[in-house]
C-alpha cells in the first residue's frame, strides 16, 4: 500500500485517520468523487454494509482495482490491486480484435468489388473480342487479328486471376472445401512458367 501510494514509511502510524491516508491517495488520484466515496465505505455507520468494488487510473497511468469489504468487528478493509499488466493486455487484444475485423471486412469488400464489377465488365469484353474474331461482324486485317488476340488473351490470364481469387474467398469462407491430392510439382512448374 505504501509503495502504491509513495508514503513516506517514516511518516505512517498504526493511529493514522482516514483523512492523512487520503492525503496521499489524492497526490496521485485527484478524483475527489471517488476518494469521498472510498472514505464513505470506511468510516460510515450505515445498518446495511455492502462490499464495493471498482477501478481508477492514476495520474502515472496505473490501473488498480479497489474493493471494500465490510468486516464482522465494524471495520472495513480497503484494497488496492495494481491491474495495469492484465487491463493493457486486454485492451491490446481488444484492438488487435478490431483490426482484424476491419481487415475481413476489407478483404470481403474487395472480392466483393473483383466479383461484380471486375468480373462482369471483363466477361463483356471477352464476349465481345470472341463475336469480332468469330467475323461474323466483317472481316479483320492481320493487324487487327493480332490485337484482338492480344485482347482475348490478356482478358482470360486477368478472368483465371479474378476467378483464383474468387476460388481462394470461397474456401476462407468454408463454402468450397479442398481436395488434397499428389501433385507432378514439375508439370505445375511448367504451367506456371507458361502462365508467366
Amino acid at each position: 500500500f505504501m509503495a502504491h501510494w509513495h508514503m513516506d514509511e517514516n511518516a505512517v502510524q498504526e493511529d493514522m485517520h482516514a483523512d492523512e491516508v487520503f492525503a496521499y491517495c489524492r497526490k496521485l488520484l485527484p478524483d475527489d468523487g471517488l476518494l469521498n466515496a472510498l472514505k464513505g465505505h470506511i468510516t460510515a455507520f450505515n445498518v446495511q454494509r455492502v462490499a464495493q468494488q471498482g477501478q481508477v487510473e492514476t495520474t502515472e497511468g496505473k490501473i488498480l482495482d479497489w474493493a471494500t469489504l465490510p468486516l464482522p468487528d465494524g471495520g472495513t478493509l480497503l484494497t488496492f490491486m495494481d491491474a495495469t499488466a492484465s487491463v493493457l493486455m486486454q485492451r491490446g487484444l481488444a484492438e488487435r480484435n478490431d483490426a482484424l475485423e476491419a481487415a475481413h471486412q476489407l478483404k470481403n469488400d474487395f472480392i466483393q468489388h473483383v466479383s461484380y464489377e471486375l468480373r462482369s465488365p471483363l466477361t463483356n469484353v471477352i464476349g465481345f473480342a470472341q463475336l469480332l474474331a468469330d467475323q461474323n461482324t466483317g472481316k479483320l486485317n492481320k493487324k487487327q487479328n493480332d490485337y484482338l488476340g492480344y485482347i482475348l488473351s490478356s482478358s482470360s490470364s486477368l478472368l483465371t486471376i479474378i476467378n483464383d481469387i474468387l476460388d481462394l474467398a470461397t474456401i476462407d469462407a468454408g463454402i468450397m472445401a479442398l481436395e488434397l491430392e499428389k501433385v507432378d510439382l514439375v508439370a505445375a512448374l511448367s504451367h506456371v512458367v507458361e502462365a508467366l
